[in-house]
């Protein structure tokens, strides 16, 4: 299947969902595009405004608000046998009482073609669009060194500030 969303700079870039990409799942599309690791530190001017989670739907906490909003949004109940179609987001922000979420939600991707491997789109079940653009290389594995910590994508929600990410200190 081939897409058109517009972005929110105006460009119309074609999007393909993972099947179109020969991958196995929307996961791993994201992960050729923005690493393996799944929590990103998300930054405004230099310092951490959230933190977020990025992967497959699972049953859990996150799994039962991602339930409920497909629920609401659909009429049925989600899929679990199908969430490999599915990105979901985890967004939360570090407190004087510790980390507190702010939402999770997923929704079926959009990318890039292969070629370029730098974008994904979400329209997530909570109605917000996310964008994530990659303007830097991917850092290798383990995430441990001021380098590797670097920010080396945006991501941006619709009508709100974009973020510079990058991968949280993760060693072996």
């Amino acid at each position: 299947m081939v897409a058109t969303l517009t972005t929110s700079a105006g460009a119309t870039p074609a999007l393909f969902d993972y099947k179109s990409l020969d991958g196995d799942s929307a996961n791993y599309a994201f992960i050729n595009r923005f690493s393996d690791s799944r929590v990103f530190n998300c930054y405004k001017n230099g310092k951490v405004v959230f933190k977020m989670g990025v992967g497959v739907p699972f049953k859990g906490e996150t799994g039962q608000e991602i339930a409920a909003q497909y629920l609401k949004k659909y009429g049925t109940p989600f899929n679990w046998n199908h969430s490999h179609d599915y990105i979901a987001l985890s967004i939360g922000i570090e407190t004087a009482k510790g980390y507190q979420p702010v939402y999770a939600s997923a929704g079926k991707p959009f990318f890039d073609s292969n070629e370029s491997a730098k974008y994904m789109v979400v329209e997530l079940l909570n109605g917000k669009k996310a964008e994530f653009t990659r303007f830097g290389p991917i850092p290798d594995f383990p995430f441990n060194t001021k380098k590797k910590l670097k920010p080396f994508f945006y991501y941006q929600e619709a009508g709100e500030p974009k973020y510079e990410c990058g991968a949280i200190d993760q060693p072996d």
